[in-house]
């Protein structure tokens, strides 16, 4: 008789929020208790532990006996110093404070990649449709609070999930606007990334760029600068070149880490800052931007591109991750 499955406790750790929920894990699979799932704000809470704490005390049923948490930054050792928000992350003390068996670190953006590294594929749609091989490499890239990436590919004992920090790669200006740009940027943030272009901090340095002395006052109360900006491109000039400029960023970039990588299965995105640029991902201009790399315009044209549509994909990612193994780097704690 195989044995019964057991209670995990699964969250995608955001700069801006956290979503967790308890999933059944077990020889038979996974399954999700879509009831249980919460969304706290992140940085209500000072610490990670604070923000599972108030959420395992709201809930009922069995406890779970671990957690596998996709976290904002790279996991080295087990151990992970957060990019978007001020917490510092180790997995026997957060088991200890919590009272669990074991807790497991992935890359946030590696949680999603696991979610795709199982069929069936989450909920997605085509945005450009090119030719994919099957079992070639799938590159996952997540567009929100920040940008980041990482690959599902197949390995001698099955799917591998391979985080990167891609986000962070130098910004590539090709035009004397992206120039002006870049140099405006600089004494803002220092060296200038891609993530500093492309997401939702960056959709709105687009927009602040382009406004001048005279952005709108809705852009400077709005709570989300990054979606007011995208809600009003069909009506307000200004921000329609912002999301145009994004769009040509984010097809940039893309078609850079296309070819390191090679996903002739497809590129699949996701988060909020992709789903609300989705209308102009079919344009000539976001295609022309990812194919535009010189000798391998024909072998880009092949990569299609999709929008992951489930929300709650990354925390089946986690489950996967937990339940198969996730191959994180050994490296020692920094």
């Amino acid at each position: 008789m195989p044995s019964p499955p057991s209670t995990l406790l699964v969250g995608d750790v955001g700069g801006t929020k956290t979503v967790l929920a308890l999933a059944s894990v077990g020889p038979q699979g996974v399954e999700l208790h879509r009831e249980s799932v919460a969304r706290l704000e992140s940085p209500a809470f000072p610490h990670l532990r604070e923000l599972v704490a108030h959420y395992l005390a709201t809930q009922s049923g069995p406890r779970p006996q671990g957690a596998c948490f996709g976290v904002p930054g790279p996991v080295l050792g087990g151990y992970c110093r957060t990019t978007n928000l001020p917490w510092e992350l180790e997995p026997a003390e957060l088991a200890a404070s919590l009272g669990l068996e074991k807790v497991l670190l992935i890359n946030d953006v590696a949680a999603l990649a696991w979610a795709l590294a199982r069929p069936p594929l989450p909920s997605h749609r085509v945005l450009r449709p090119g030719s994919p091989i099957a079992h070639a490499p799938k590159l996952v890239v997540a567009v929100g609070t920040g940008l980041g990436a990482a690959v599902v590919a197949e390995g001698p004992k099955g799917p591998m999930v391979l985080p990167t920090e891609a986000g962070h790669c130098d910004f590539s200006p090709k035009t004397p606007e992206d120039w002006e740009l870049a140099i405006w940027l600089r004494p803002q943030v220092g060296n200038v990334s891609d993530e500093h272009v492309v997401s939702g901090p960056g959709l709105a340095r687009l927009y602040r760029y382009l406004a001048g002395e005279s952005p709108d006052p809705r852009f400077v109360q709005a709570q989300d600068p990054a979606a007011w900006v995208v809600h009003h491109a069909d009506r307000d000039p200004t921000c329609a070149r912002a999301v145009r400029l994004g769009v040509r960023y984010l097809g940039s970039a893309l078609g850079d880490l296309a070819l390191v990588t090679l996903p002739l299965s497809g590129v699949f995105l996701a988060g909020s800052v992709a789903s609300g640029l989705a209308p102009w991902l079919g344009s000539p201009q976001f295609s022309q931007a990812f194919q535009e790399k010189g000798a391998h315009q024909e072998l880009l044209a092949r990569v299609p591109v999709y929008l992951l549509e489930d929300p709650l994909a990354p925390l089946l990612g986690c489950a996967y991750a937990w339940l198969f193994g996730e191959t994180a780097s050994t490296a020692e704690r920094p």
